[in-house]
């Protein structure tokens, strides 16, 4: 799953025989990869989990993940939480998610971080909030 104008790439890369190495399929193949343009669920029928295409200062086509039932927020890159401490003054990074979260209307509690952390979202919003 990849954000808007991201698909060619990903195949790409994931075909490539740079990439893939002595793990290469004998017979050539193409990855489902899924390009989101807003929002997209994946479902086991019992729990639902949500990419969201955010407007961004780090790249095009940025997804933030949501479990709604657990109120877990997934973000790489804008934010880690719990690794790093929140600023005096808010980045542009952590306005957008801030703002992605509002445009959605998601309700995280916590949120992971692809680096490997996670942390509580109310002390990013009520950063956000203060200098608006």
């Amino acid at each position: 799953m990849v954000g808007k104008g991201d698909r060619e790439h990903f195949v790409k890369v994931l075909t490539s025989p740079d990439t893939l190495g002595r793990d290469a399929p004998k017979n050539k193949f193409t990855p489902d990869v899924v390009e989101v343009a807003t929002r997209y669920v994946i479902t086991d029928g019992k729990r639902d989990v949500y990419a969201y295409l955010i407007d961004n200062p780090h790249v095009e086509g940025m997804l933030i993940g949501y479990v709604p039932d657990a109120k877990l927020g997934w973000v790489t890159d804008l934010w880690s939480p719990g690794r790093d401490p929140l600023p005096a003054k808010p980045t542009p990074g952590l306005t957008a998610v801030v703002a992605g979260v509002k445009k959605w209307g998601l309700e995280p509690e916590r949120f992971a971080a692809g680096h490997g952390s996670s942390g509580p979202y109310e002390p990013l919003a009520k950063l956000v909030a203060s200098t608006q």
